[in-house]
């Protein structure tokens, strides 16, 4: 799917087996991204894995693909419903127009 990254044109992969190919099969062909960050103006951000580049990308994908294996998803998937679930409970059970703060959500779920 065609998509503008703000004054530029970008692909955005739906479909699952392209995901795949790109995220797994492939992954060494796609290290680099358009987005960046500076570690000298914000060293936390520089760290996700969506902003990095080369050797830095390679380095942390190697170290987070383990942690996301399809044994691990599946385990965590009855978890995170479950909080999912207690959320929208939480959230349905608000009365009228209220201000919702995503860090408390975050924090609570």
């Amino acid at each position: 799917m065609g998509i503008w990254n703000f004054d530029y044109p970008a692909l955005l992969v739906r479909d699952p087996a392209l995901v795949h190919q790109v995220l797994v099969t492939n992954f060494q062909d796609f290290p680099d991204n358009e987005m960046e960050a500076d570690p000298h103006i914000d060293p936390v951000l520089a760290k996700n894995l969506f902003v990095q580049r080369g050797v830095q990308w390679k380095r942390s994908r190697q170290i987070l693909s383990p942690a996301f294996t399809v044994a691990k998803a599946k385990a965590t998937y009855s978890s995170i419903l479950s909080c999912a679930d207690k959320l929208s409970d939480y959230i349905s059970r608000q009365k009228g127009d209220i201000q919702v703060s995503s860090l408390n959500l975050l924090i609570i779920y």
